[in-house]
């Protein structure tokens, strides 16, 4: 199944088939759009865990095809 169908069908199944797709630099088969879509529960903001707006910022100053560059990822 797609990503496009996957997301708009199950949401929740979606979720796992995508961190594997990024896990696997398979970045061709995402739609990148539907990543906006990926919140953190309330619990756990940067703002309720106790990080500033200086150690995580609420716009990243990062584009997106910037921190998938396989060079920019840790090893």
């Amino acid at each position: 199944m797609s990503d496009r169908i996957l997301y708009e069908q199950d949401f929740y199944l979606w979720l796992p088939s995508t961190a594997i797709l990024l896990k696997e630099k398979r970045f061709e088969e995402l739609v990148l759009t539907h990543l906006n879509a990926i919140k953190l529960p309330e619990e756990m903001s940067p703002r309720k865990l106790g990080l500033s707006v200086e150690v995580f910022p609420i716009n990243c100053s990062f584009k997106l095809d910037e921190v998938l560059h396989p060079e920019y990822l840790p090893t």
